[in-house]
């Protein structure tokens, strides 16, 4: 049944790529940084350009490996570019600390991180980011937000869209896009999603003991899969249903865009 309301390794070499893409020249270098992983209670990453990944593991060495690169159409505006970056890896007192930026801008340093999956996370970014196999406090900003297979205390503010698989805990998502996720609660967990544009696609297993309210736009059609709902209540672009204790409380709150929640085995 549906309801429906009617109504977004160090390499000193640079690296020219001397084929030219789209008549650009790419100046490159690539560079890593090991350290004990049980040296690693946290991680605080603050990256001014380009793409950060982090991956929860059980590993005994924790990585950083970073790809640095300028772009431009001469090859010695590429390197000057690609010389002008800057990125620093370090622990202390049981905190990786992960900074990279540039002074022009069309250069940057991707980076990709392996750390314990207890650690906590912090992220600072403008670009996107990736994140898997994480368990417990993880805050995160950036442009798209893309979380897998994670656990725990989990607040995400996307300056464009956040999609999250197999996802649980107590969660505070906010995009100024789009919103695609596929949650695993648990009973006890407070999820909130909020879009500002592009709408939000929610999916919850069926049988969950859900509260769940939606705020709409009343611009767009609320369309929700009966979950095992007791109680239900709508209104244009409102809902409200409450399946057995509702010990699972999720509020969806969407601007800009339709909302659709549909159920999983």
């Amino acid at each position: 049944m549906f309801t429906t309301i009617p109504a977004k390794p160090t390499f000193p070499l640079v690296l020219l790529a001397a084929a030219l893409l789209s008549g650009c020249t790419t100046a490159e270098s690539f560079d890593s940084r090991s350290f004990a992983a049980d040296d690693i209670r946290a991680a605080n990453v603050f990256l001014e350009k380009g793409a950060l990944s982090i991956q929860g593991d059980a590993n005994d060495v924790a990585m950083v490996e970073a790809r640095v690169y300028g772009y431009a159409g001469k090859e010695e505006v590429a390197t000057r570019n690609h010389d002008g970056v800057r990125w620093a890896a370090d622990v202390q007192s049981g905190v990786l600390t992960v900074n990279g930026g540039s002074e022009y801008e069309r250069a940057g340093v991707d980076l990709d991180l392996s750390v314990p999956k207890h650690t906590e996370v912090l992220v600072e970014a403008e670009g996107d980011v990736d994140l898997s196999g994480l368990e417990g406090l993880i805050i995160a900003s950036g442009g798209h937000i893309d979380l897998q297979n994670s656990w725990g205390n989990i607040q995400l503010s996307a300056d464009g869209s956040i999609h999250a698989e197999d996802v649980g805990g107590d969660l505070l998502f906010a995009a100024d896009g789009s919103m695609d996720v596929a949650l695993l609660p648990l009973d006890g967990d407070r999820i909130e999603l909020l879009s500002g544009a592009g709408g939000v696609e929610l999916e919850l297993p069926f049988g969950v003991p859900v509260d769940l309210e939606i705020w709409g736009d009343p611009e767009y059609d609320v369309i929700v899969e009966d979950l095992g709902f007791g109680r239900v209540a709508t209104a244009p672009g409102f809902f409200s249903g409450v399946a057995g204790p509702g010990s699972v409380r999720v509020e969806v709150v969407a601007v800009g865009g339709p909302v659709h929640v549909r159920g999983s085995w």
